[in-house]
C-alpha cells in the first residue's frame, strides 16, 4: 500500500512508523523541518517539508496512487484540507482526518462536516474514542482493559494474572478448564513479550492475557473473575481538559455513577465545566494537592481517572492515590513508559496511542481484511476475513490460515454466533462466515495476498 501522513503529531508518528516497519510505502509531511529530519534518521519513509493543506505546495508532490491518506496535523482546518485535497484532487482510495479540537468534536459538528461538500471518508475525534474506551472499562472492572469490535457485538479483551490469583504456578489450561466461558488463549505477555499462547504456557504473576468474548461470554467472565475490592461509589477525574471533560459528560448519563467531581486547576476551565456539567462537583485547584484529593472524599471507595495532559502529572497523582488506596486509571501518550508503570503497581493504563491508531486503522478499507486493532506494542493485529463463494479458503480447515504464520484464530461468528476455536467440532471454513484472527504485523503486506 502507498500511505501519505500529514503532521507529526503522536499519532502521525506512531501511524507512519507503524506501516514503515511492516514493510508499506510511506511518505510523510510536516511543515516543520527539523521533526522531519529526526523521523526521516528513524523510519524507512520519503519525509518531505511541506504543507498538505496547500494545493499548490501537493502538487510538487508525487501523491498519485496513494491508498490511505492520514491527516493528523495539530491544525484541525489544515486537516481537514488536506484530506479533502488528497481524495478530491488526487482521487486517494480512503481519506482519514484526525481532528485536535473540541470546536469539531461534537457528534453534531462532526455530522456536519462529513455531510458537507468536503470529500473525508472518517473523520476521527480523540475524546470520543478515549471516553468511550474509559466507560467500557469502568463496567468490566475484571479487566485491565476491554475494547469493543465494532459491528461484531464481540470484546477484545486483556486480562491480568494478579499475585493472589490461584492459578498461579500452573498450566494455561487449568485456568481455562476452571472458566464458566469458552476462551481461546490469543497473546500471552510475559515480562519479556508478548507471545503467542499454548495451553501448557505456566502461569505467573503479571501475565497478560488476550482473549475475545461475546457480550454474554464477557459478562459471564466478569462476574467469575471480578476482584474482591470494595465497590466504587465515588469518581473522581482529574483534568478538566478536553479528555476529561468528555468524560464527564459521558459519565454523568451512567446510572452507575452518582458521585462525580472533576478537579481542574486552570480557574476559567473550571467555570466553564462548572456551568455546563449538570451533576458534577467541579473543584478548581492542583491534582497534586493531597488536601484537595482528600476534600474530592478519595478513598478505597474512589476511582481516580488522571487525564491530565502530562503524562508525568498523570503518573504523579496515580502514585499519590494509591497511597490513599484509591484505584486509579492512567491515561499515557507515551508507550516507552508501559513496562515502568506495570512494575509499579499501575496496570489499568489509558494507552491513548494505540486507541487512536487501532480506530485510524479500523476503517481502512484492505482488500480481504479488515483490521479491527492494534496491541502488543504496536506488534499485533486483531484481524477479521469474510469467508465469500469464491475464497480460496471455503470449506478448508481454519487451521490452514494457522499455518501461513505469525496467525492464531481467535473464533468464527457463523449465522451470527460467536463460536470461539476451541469450541468448534467442524473446523471447516462456510460461506459467510466472519473469522476472527490475531496476526503479527510482519505479515500486513502478506495479508490480502493469503485471503
Amino acid at each position: 500500500m502507498r500511505i501519505v501522513v500529514y503532521g507529526l503529531t503522536h499519532a502521525g508518528i506512531t501511524i507512519a512508523t507503524f506501516f514503515s516497519e511492516a514493510g508499506q510505502d510511506v511518505i510523510v509531511i510536516d511543515e516543520n523541518e527539523e521533526a522531519i529530519a529526526e523521523l526521516n534518521a528513524k523510519v524507512d519513509a520519503h519525509c518531505v517539508c511541506s504543507n498538505a493543506a496547500s494545493i499548490s505546495e501537493l502538487q510538487k508532490l508525487n501523491l498519485s496512487n496513494i491508498d490511505l491518506f492520514v491527516a493528523s496535523s495539530n491544525k484541525d482546518e489544515n486537516n481537514l484540507l488536506a484530506a479533502h485535497f488528497a481524495k478530491s484532487i488526487f482521487q486517494a482510495r480512503f481519506s482519514v482526518c484526525y481532528l485536535m479540537q473540541t470546536v469539531f468534536a461534537p457528534r453534531h459538528r462532526q455530522k456536519t462536516l462529513q455531510q458537507s461538500q468536503l470529500a473525508i471518508d472518517k473523520i476521527i475525534s480523540p475524546e470520543k474514542a478515549i471516553a468511550q474506551h474509559i466507560v467500557n472499562n469502568i463496567a468490566h472492572d475484571a479487566f485491565i482493559n476491554v475494547y469493543p469490535i465494532p459491528d461484531l457485538s464481540l470484546y477484545f479483551c486483556v486480562y491480568e494474572f494478579e499475585p493472589e490469583n490461584p492459578f498461579i504456578g500452573d498450566a494455561l489450561k487449568e485456568w481455562l478448564d476452571h472458566q464458566d466461558v469458552k476462551i481461546t488463549p490469543l497473546i500471552l505477555k510475559t515480562s519479556h513479550a508478548y507471545d503467542v499462547a499454548h495451553p501448557k504456557d505456566q502461569i505467573r504473576a503479571g501475565h497478560v492475557l488476550f482473549f475475545c468474548c461475546d457480550n454474554q461470554g464477557i459478562e459471564a467472565f466478569n462476574r467469575q473473575n471480578m476482584t474482591d475490592a470494595e465497590s466504587i461509589s465515588n469518581y473522581v477525574v482529574l483534568g478538566g481538559g478536553r479528555f476529561g471533560a468528555e468524560l464527564a459528560r459521558r459519565l454523568e448519563k451512567q446510572e452507575s455513577v452518582k458521585n462525580l467531581k472533576v478537579i481542574e486547576k486552570d480557574l476559567e476551565k473550571a467555570k466553564t465545566l462548572g456551568q455546563t456539567l449538570e451533576q458534577a462537583i467541579v473543584l478548581n485547584g492542583d491534582a497534586l494537592d493531597p488536601s484537595l484529593l482528600e476534600e474530592a472524599g478519595v478513598d478505597k471507595n474512589t476511582l481516580v481517572l488522571c487525564l491530565m495532559d502530562h503524562d508525568e502529572n498523570n503518573i504523579l497523582s496515580a502514585l499519590l492515590v494509591r497511597k490513599m488506596q484509591a484505584n486509579t486509571m492512567v491515561l499515557i501518550h507515551t508507550p516507552s513508559y508501559f513496562d515502568v508503570l506495570s512494575s509499579l503497581g499501575l496496570t489499568s493504563l489509558v494507552r491513548t496511542r494505540e486507541i487512536i491508531v487501532s480506530e485510524m486503522l479500523s476503517f481502512i478499507p484492505f482488500k480481504a481484511v479488515k483490521i479491527l486493532r492494534v496491541f502488543g506494542a504496536y506488534n499485533w493485529l486483531l484481524c477479521r476475513i469474510h469467508i465469500h463463494a469464491d475464497s480460496s479458503f471455503l470449506s478448508q480447515n481454519y487451521e490452514k490460515i494457522e499455518r501461513k504464520g505469525h496467525i492464531k484464530i481467535a473464533g468464527v461468528i457463523r449465522d451470527e454466533i460467536w463460536m470461539p476455536a476451541v469450541t468448534l467440532e467442524d473446523k471447516m471454513l462456510r460461506e459467510k462466515d466472519k473469522v476472527i484472527f490475531i496476526a503479527h504485523k510482519s505479515m500486513i503486506r502478506e495479508l490480502d495476498r493469503i485471503f
